[in-house]
């Protein structure tokens, strides 16, 4: 162990008194941080995930120049039949040299942790997900260490060395990359199993997959074996490869053996892909057996292949937290090739066929598969005709499971005159759990529902409108109400009053939408404008970001919402009366301003308020309890049949927004997390929590806070030239140490 202990502090030492080592780090850290940091601000999230996929490119050339001299050096110098003399085993040998550059890689990697911990100061960043890349970071570089110590043992050119390195870790990082995988069928996935790029995916994500974990310890204990199988045949010739051959095929066994199993250890912040207690109470609940139906291709391209894994793994956690309670079954039909009843099963259950491109015989060719899924219940079925990805399965599954074995799910409805606004895209959501329908306030049909969004009107509503909002509030419908107290023309560029006479309906609920737009200068979105012959991107304050500090943290509705953005808000007074409770659930910040005109809504004509006239605005409301009709003491319209008149309810809810566009098909195209507060609130009044925690959960929108160019300048320096100074620091405390180990050296033999 003494002779161990040596050789590894001594090769250690070899790395913290080499120059090019050093070079090599410094021009690694800038060069990497310097990327990360260019689109950092770009995309204005939490997020470290550039910096970890650009970093298996930039380890083609750092590891490779790190292991060239292991042993390649001791034969150029003639010291490896020295070493082999010494009393140390060939394997711990092998080991030594290893750990030490497994030990001198993790200091790299940490020298990195400026750039974490500046983004959660910033904004909410995840650590789970955040440990588990560099976790995935160390895995991937000891890898390429174990197969670069390898070839230098191999050969006693460093260049030589160097270069092979460098070929052998492109070709396991290139089969992972979809010119290879996109082809489909058994090549595909032989590709996708050999690639130290495609297992690294998952713990980008923040999953510890028990399956990665093997493939890198294999491919590491491989390399690390046919290093000492070099040694050994040095010190015996005659010493067969059948070893060789056997261990290759020992390390593939395993992961063939493993591959079909799936354990996950899931370090997200909000347990992204876990299943939640919620699921597994409904699944585990369910009065009769629920089957899913899976029907995916074999031959898909790359990032359908990824998505296939992430599928069997979710459906695979709902048979086993059912019970018994969930069936699944996996399907791969081809359209070419599916049998009849194949077909008509995808064909009744509405999945259809989807194109995509695989490489064929030196092209791309245009092919055709299955990627959805269908859930039955009795004689129900509902279906997911195409997964685009894996983020929101969870929440569709279990969405689509409770409204089928529900009896009488709630019933939402869209008022669809008045001038609202299109809101395909938001109905579409809400009709995975609810039935969803659209009414005029002119029919019987609105009795009929629990629940009545009223979506940016621009209309007048008529005394008899009042009175049909009014008793549907009385006899316990819920409202939800997108108002905003300024109609904006996009198109000319005006901002006007938006004239629909709910004003007095609403203040006797205890709320106030005034005629304003609110700009928020401490949080505006980025927004592109044309400037002439370019388009730049520049903070737009009348599209205020909300961001967590502004949610309340208490209500479920907005406890995990991360960001909101809300184009031309206005501001909200509320005034609760007696037996009523007003919930303020999003504010702007107090950098804010409210705007009773506006010459126009272009960048360059809102003006800069003093900092002593902002403030922060509600925009954002929920009133529960006791509410009083609005004809209390008023006439009530002709007509009306007043036996079915009720003059107050003790728990009406009524959730409004000062804001309808950040919940138009337009906005929601780009920002889908916008609709998470709406159906927030429709799950909280409907008493449906059960899914909010899901859903909000996998908003993957983690902003970060405002500042200037000024300050982001000096933050992205800051960041890169701390990592070099460390690097300094770190060779200056090198040299100084092998500085006072010489003197002492010397001391001893002039004694």
């Amino acid at each position: 162990m003494k002779n161990f202990s040596a050789l590894y502090k001594k090769e250690l030492a070899a790395y913290y008194h080499s120059l090019l080592s050093y070079l090599f780090i410094v021009v690694f850290l800038v060069v990497l941080s310097w990327m990360s940091w260019q689109n950092l601000f770009l995309i204005g999230q939490a997020t470290m995930r550039d910096f970890f996929t650009l970093l298996p490119w930039f380890y083609l050339f750092l590891l490779p120049a790190l292991t060239m001299r292991s042993w390649s050096e001791e034969k150029r110098l003639g010291t490896m039949e020295t070493l082999l003399t010494l009393p140390i085993s060939d394997r711990k040998a092998v080991l030594a040299k290893f750990l030490a550059g497994a030990t001198f890689l993790g200091v790299v990697l940490l020298v990195s942790l400026p750039l974490p911990f500046t983004l959660a100061s910033l904004g909410n960043l995840d650590w789970g997900a955040t440990a588990t890349s560099y976790l995935g970071a160390w895995f991937f570089g000891l890898a390429y260490l174990a197969l670069g110590q390898w070839i230098s043992s191999l050969t006693k050119n460093q260049i030589v060395s160097f270069l092979v390195t460098i070929v052998i870790c492109f070709v396991f990082l290139l089969l992972g990359l979809s010119f290879f995988i996109d082809n489909g069928g058994l090549i595909s996935k032989v590709f996708y199993f050999l690639s130290t790029l495609t297992h690294f995916q998952n713990l980008l994500k923040g999953v510890i997959d028990a399956r990665d974990i093997i493939y890198y310890f294999s491919f590491i204990l491989l390399f690390l074996y046919l290093n000492t199988l070099v040694l050994r045949k040095q010190r015996r010739p005659a010493l067969k490869s059948t070893k060789a051959l056997v261990a290759v095929a020992l390390a593939v066994g395993i992961n063939i053996l493993v591959f079909p199993f799936s354990y996950r250890l899931d370090l997200t912040q909000n347990k992204q892909y876990t299943l939640s207690g919620a699921t597994k109470n409904i699944i585990e609940n369910l009065s009769d057996t629920v089957t899913i139906k899976v029907f995916f291709s074999d031959k898909v391209p790359q990032n359908l292949y990824a998505l296939k894994r992430d599928v069997k793994d979710v459906v695979e956690d709902y048979r086993v937290f059912g019970k018994g309670h969930i069936n699944v079954e996996i399907i791969s039909p081809d359209p070419q090739t599916s049998s009849g009843d194949t077909t008509s099963e995808v064909v009744q259950y509405g999945i259809p066929a989807i194109q995509f491109n695989v490489v064929g015989s030196e092209k791309l060719e245009v092919s055709q598969g299955y990627a959805g899924l269908a859930i039955l219940y009795k004689d129900k079925h509902e279906s997911i005709p195409v997964i685009a990805d894996s983020t929101n399965l969870e929440y569709d599954l279990t969405a689509k499971i409770q409204k089928m074995t529900t009896d009488n799910p709630p019933k939402i409805a869209f008022l669809s005159d008045h001038g609202t606004m299109s809101t395909t895209l938001l109905q579409k959501s809400l009709s995975d759990q609810y039935t969803v329908g659209a009414v005029t306030l002119k029919t019987e049909e609105l009795a009929e529902y629990q629940g009545l969004i009223i979506a940016g009107p621009t209309d007048e509503f008529t005394k008899e409108d009042k009175y049909v909002l009014d008793q549907f509030v009385m006899h316990g419908g819920k409202l939800f109400v997108l108002l905003n107290g300024m109609t904006v023309d996009e198109q000319l560029g005006t901002v006007v009053p938006n004239k629909t006479g709910l004003d007095d309906l609403l203040a006797k609920y205890g709320v106030t939408v005034n005629k304003d737009v609110v700009g928020d200068f401490g949080s505006p979105e980025m927004l592109q404008f044309g400037n002439g012959l370019f388009v730049v991107q520049q903070p737009y304050p009348l599209w205020p970001r909300l961001i967590a500090e502004g949610f309340n943290l208490e209500n479920p509705i907005t406890s995990k919402l991360s960001a909101l953005t809300l184009p031309w808000p206005s501001s909200l007074v509320v005034e609760a009366s007696d037996g009523t409770t007003i919930t303020d659930l999003a504010k702007t910040t107090k950098q804010s301003f409210a705007y009773t005109t506006l010459p126009g809504i272009s960048p360059d004509l809102i003006t800069t308020p003093q900092p002593d006239q902002t403030q922060a605005y509600t925009v954002a409301a929920l009133i529960e309890g006791n509410a009083e009709s609005f004809f209390t003491d008023k006439d009530k319209p002709a007509g009306v049949d007043e036996s079915k008149y009720v003059s107050s309810f003790a728990q009406a809810a009524i959730f409004i927004v000062a804001d309808s566009q950040f919940a138009s098909d337009d906005i929601l195209k780009n920002s889908p997390d916008n609709a998470l507060l709406l159906m927030n609130a429709v799950d909280a009044l409907s008493q449906e929590n059960s899914l909010i925690s899901i859903r909000s959960r996998n908003a993957l929108n983690r902003p970060l806070k405002s500042i200037d160019d000024s300050q982001k300048a000096l933050i992205k320096y800051l960041n890169i030239f701390s990592s070099v100074i460390i690097v300094v620091v770190l060779a200056l405390g090198a040299y100084f140490i092998r500085r006072r180990q010489d003197r002492k050296a010397q001391n001893f033999y002039q004694v």
